[in-house]
């Protein structure tokens, strides 16, 4: 890693936003079969108790508007597996599953973090399985039509999937 780069990370984790710009959005998940955990910047988000095992009901969380990294850990009973996950904002939706989200099977210290260093032969490219709507588990409440269902590219029941609203967030690490 050069410094220039840990420089640009640095002033990205310090730089806040002025609370005028900020919003409420509403930020809905699934997985199927399981969402172990979420979590919003690192911090755990929470999901009603009593509808995390159910993959075809929508979670949701209100969630600001200046997130930058929202991770989620899923586990699968058997047959398919994805997560699908959308934010939407008062005007638009702004973020959702895809082939950009890094996924690993193994869990790592501050994974869920806006700071985390992903090394390349832990983190890959989350797999794009279908596009919401498809088969097997068609339309899920009002998650975004355009969300991937993803998963990780290594078979596993349990992933740990992050996205970064601004790539920069989901640097790779040299090591």
């Amino acid at each position: 890693m050069t410094w220039s780069t840990v420089l640009l990370q640095c002033f990205i984790l310090s730089a806040t936003v002025p609370t005028s710009l900020t919003k409420d959005c509403t930020l809905k998940v699934t997985c199927d079969n399981t969402v172990d955990s979420l979590f919003v910047d690192g911090a755990k988000s929470l999901l009603p108790e009593a509808e995390i095992g159910n993959w075809q009901k929508e979670k949701s969380a209100v969630i600001s508007s200046t997130i930058a990294v929202v991770a989620v850990q899923c586990t699968d009973s058997g047959g398919s597996a994805g997560i699908l996950l959308s934010v939407q904002c008062p005007d638009d939706v702004v973020f959702e599953t895809s082939g950009s989200w890094k996924c690993s099977t193994e869990s790592h210290v501050g994974w869920e973090k806006p700071g985390f260093l992903m090394y390349s032969n832990k983190w890959q490219a989350a797999k794009a399985i279908k596009k919401h709507g498809s088969r097997p588990w068609n339309t899920i409440g009002e998650i975004s039509s355009s969300a991937m269902w993803i998963w990780s590219e290594t078979a596993s029941t349990t992933v740990y999937c992050r996205g970064a609203v601004y790539g920069i967030y989901n640097m790779i690490g040299d090591n």
